[in-house]
């Protein structure tokens, strides 16, 4: 049982790949602003919404306003609001957009309740390399991925490094950077040098954090 919180504005329809495989006892939230309207979806979504075989639950989301962050804020509150309704059992959230700033959210649930999962992906399918597993430390939870193709590191990973380096007030490219760094070093030296050289001063101060995190991946590959 999962719900995927999904940011339509942001993912668009491509976001939706996967709804057709979702279980029975999953529900799909679509967040849409108040020009979603507007668009053209494909009418294959549509038929996967409707197709027979007891498709998961799906309840729309609708914004009247436009500004900054609209869409975003109301999809991370009405996460909020999931989480802290005891009435509510599930611990199984997934945000589906490529906005990586959704992270702040997973970063501050990852503190506070260790007994839910919450994700971030660009689609509602998993990345197909990707193997699902559940952790309830999701902070320091190591995936490893098949980064060869996909250029990238796990979620899990990602994760792991967002808490290492979490006092360090790092902007969200610099993260980005820092999984890039991962994925693409073979060796520690190459790991110190190139994130010496992507971060300038922080590079310094990322490395001893994330060394660990880097051995890991090195061993499992």
């Amino acid at each position: 049982m999962t719900t995927y919180l999904v940011d339509y504005e942001n993912s668009s329809y491509h976001g939706l790949s996967g709804f057709k495989k979702l279980d029975p006892t999953d529900t799909v939230v679509i967040f849409l602003g108040a020009k979603s309207s507007q668009s053209n979806v494909p009418i294959e979504v549509f038929k996967g919404f409707t197709a027979l075989g007891g498709p998961p639950r799906l309840i729309w989301k609708q914004s009247k306003k436009t500004s900054k962050n609209y869409l975003d804020l109301q999809l991370v509150s009405y996460l909020g609001y999931l989480i802290g309704d005891p009435g509510i059992a599930e611990t199984n959230f997934v945000i589906v957009s490529k906005d990586h700033d959704f992270e702040a959210a997973i970063d501050f649930w990852a503190e506070r309740r260790r007994d839910i999962a919450i994700s971030l992906r660009p689609t509602i399918a998993p990345v197909e390399s990707a193997p699902e597993r559940r952790e309830a430390n999701v902070t320091r939870a190591i995936v490893v991925d098949d980064v060869k193709n996909l250029g990238g590191v796990s979620e899990a990973t990602k994760r792991a490094v967002r808490s290492a380096v979490k006092g360090l007030g790092l902007k969200t490219s610099e993260t980005s950077t820092i999984y890039q760094v991962l994925a693409a070093s073979k060796t520690s030296q190459e790991l110190h040098t190139k994130l010496s050289s992507g971060l300038k001063a922080n590079g310094q101060k990322v490395y001893p954090l994330v060394k660990e995190i880097h051995a890991k991946l090195i061993a499992n590959k």
